[in-house]
């Protein structure tokens, strides 16, 4: 709750750059012509899961996860957040079991899998 208290009372320092915002934009596939208010109305949603780890601030709402640098107030990336199960799966020297259709898939040390 401190960390979420702490962003909010600096609302008006977060800010984007020029490539940030461009990036934001190309994550979250948005058209707003101001990205950084948009990202600010996120972090002051009641909903919002705002979290410090390391030298960044998280903010997940929405299905989205914007990171902003703690020290600077730069918006520095969002992306969306995929929960959806059927998703490609990546891992590395992991292995994954799943049933599918009376059939055990089983793969070692893949990267990218898909059920299929």
């Amino acid at each position: 709750m401190a960390d979420k208290i702490a962003l909010i009372e600096n609302i008006d320092k977060i800010h984007a750059t020029g490539m940030g915002i461009d990036r934001i934009k190309r994550n979250l596939n948005l058209d707003v012509p101001d990205v950084v208010g948009f990202c600010k109305n996120k972090v002051l949603d009641r909903g919002a899961v705002i979290y410090k780890q390391g030298k960044n601030w998280y903010c997940e709402v929405d299905s989205i996860k914007i990171t902003i640098n703690s020290h600077s107030y730069t918006i520095i990336t969002a992306h969306i957040i995929c929960k959806s199960r059927f998703a490609l799966f990546k891992a590395r020297r992991s292995c994954f079991q799943r049933l599918t259709a009376n059939r055990l898939l089983y793969t070692h040390d893949f990267k990218y899998a898909s059920i299929g």
